[in-house]
């Protein structure tokens, strides 16, 4: 779910480096002015769009799930196969152990690096990110739907168990399919 909510910002952020910037779908109300010409406002500092303020929350959800940092289920996933393989105990395991940690780290430096480059080192004359209600619905949705994976991930990890069960033990599924004399 994660990588789906990578995909639909990637989009988001792509179209908004395109011509014409989709400005006929926007959901927030600051899309079209800019942050900077606003005389009711004598406050220093840099005024962030919403709309690029949301995508960036949404892509640091997204950066976090995917590098299975706590407390998201990207975590409670990686979790599990680091106390099964400590379980086993091999040095082989352990090596796998820390290819798991390592690669983390890495998602976690990479996807950081290109969030950055991507929504908050934009152009000047770029025109302004857009973003659309049944978009931002989606994204919502999406990230909803990783946060509620997070909080309810023990459910998940029993289905994974009993399918992980199932699949070790094809007799049943030949039986079925083939019926009762297999071939």
């Amino acid at each position: 779910m994660a990588c789906a909510a990578l995909f639909l910002l990637a989009e988001i952020l792509q179209r908004g480096k395109a011509a014409d910037g989709g400005e006929a779908r926007a959901v927030f109300d600051d899309e079209y002015r800019d942050p900077f010409d606003d005389d009711e406002r004598n406050e220093p500092g840099l005024v962030i769009p919403a709309a690029v303020a949301a995508l960036g929350g949404a892509f640091l959800i997204c950066t976090l799930m995917v590098a299975g940092m706590p407390p998201l289920a990207g975590f409670i996933g990686k979790l599990a196969m680091i106390d099964a393989l400590v379980r086993v105990g091999g040095a082989i395991d352990w090596t796998t152990v820390t290819i798991l940690s390592l690669s983390s780290l890495g998602v976690l430096i990479g996807l950081t690096r290109l969030g950055v480059d991507a929504i908050w080192m934009r152009e000047e004359d770029a025109p302004g990110v857009v973003v659309g209600a049944a978009e931002l619905t989606a994204l919502a949705g999406l990230l909803g739907a990783c946060i509620l994976l997070a909080v309810f991930g023990g459910s998940a990890l029993v289905y994974a168990d009993h399918t992980a069960a199932w699949l070790a033990r094809p007799e049943g599924y030949v039986h079925a399919v083939l019926g009762g004399g297999g071939r």
